[in-house]
């Protein structure tokens, strides 16, 4: 999973979109999301609670890379 602002300038969305391309054409399951007006700092502030501009970007990542790792790696909870 490929979490990326579109605003980023440490990590620029072309470099995202080149390993999500590239990653596809190996047959690796990726998923490449974009956050409009995010910088790297602030998605990264969000997804771990803090205060951000953009607080619902993340939440909205937050939740996915939990759905993420879920369907990757299934649930604990079924397993005695």
């Amino acid at each position: 999973m490929l979490l990326q602002g579109e605003s980023d300038t440490t990590d620029p969305l072309g470099q995202s979109q080149e390993m999500y391309r590239a990653l596809r054409q190996e047959g690796v399951p990726v998923e490449l999301v974009t956050y409009p007006r995010d910088d790297h700092g602030p998605l990264a502030t969000g997804m771990f609670g803090r205060p951000s501009t953009e607080p619902w970007h993340g939440f909205d990542a937050r939740q996915r890379v939990v759905e993420f790792i879920e369907k990757g790696f299934g649930s604990q909870s079924a397993k005695p």
